[in-house]
């Protein structure tokens, strides 16, 4: 069965944190070093998840050898156990490894149920009516990415390793309705 994987946008965006979905992503004070717990912010609930132990994904858009992922990743090449491409600019990568260190480079992935999910380096969020967003993108150092015509924002964030984190920060901190790591999942169930 071939991986289908999804990009969030506009509503979806808005539907799946209503419904709950994973959003999340990883920073060294915030991840407890045995068990690489964190949070995610879904509204205003802090839901706390795990870090996935061997898989990370890579924003990259050109074509690099299993040397040259092991030399970012600074891994030996033999740990690497599959890379896959799930989005034009994401690759996904298993490692025989547990508990991998993250480069600025890698985004850690979440696991939900033993099943990774990928952040992407990117973050959404849905600003309050008040809140300037050119100030958000000036302070965070944002690139926008996509504006909807329902007032979610994509933004790419500047270090994709701290993408949790600054969702997080931005959640925690600004006048915001909710701010979240975009994800790809291979699987998605609506209930």
């Amino acid at each position: 069965m071939r991986p289908q994987s999804i990009f969030l946008k506009s509503i979806f965006i808005t539907l799946a944190i209503m419904s709950g979905l994973l959003y999340t992503g990883c920073k060294s004070d915030q991840v407890d070093p045995v068990s690489l717990k964190t949070y995610y912010w879904s509204l205003d609930e802090k839901i706390e998840v795990e870090i996935h132990p061997n898989v990370v994904s890579l924003r990259e858009t050109r074509a690099l050898n299993q040397k040259e992922i092991a030399e970012i990743l600074g891994i030996e090449e033999k740990m690497i156990v599959s890379i896959t491409r799930v989005h034009p600019e994401l690759l996904r990568i298993h490692v025989n490894q547990d508990h991998l260190k993250f480069s600025e480079q890698t985004i850690p992935a979440l696991s939900l149920n033993g099943s990774a999910i990928l952040m992407t380096g990117e973050i959404t969020l849905m600003p309050e009516p008040n809140t300037d967003v050119n100030e958000l993108v000036q302070k965070y150092n944002l690139t926008l990415l996509q504006q909807t015509n329902y007032g979610v924002y994509l933004f790419l964030s500047p270090n994709p390793s701290q993408t949790l984190s600054l969702a997080n920060t931005i959640q925690e901190k600004e006048n915001v309705k909710w701010a979240a790591p975009n994800i790809i999942s291979n699987h998605v169930h609506f209930h």
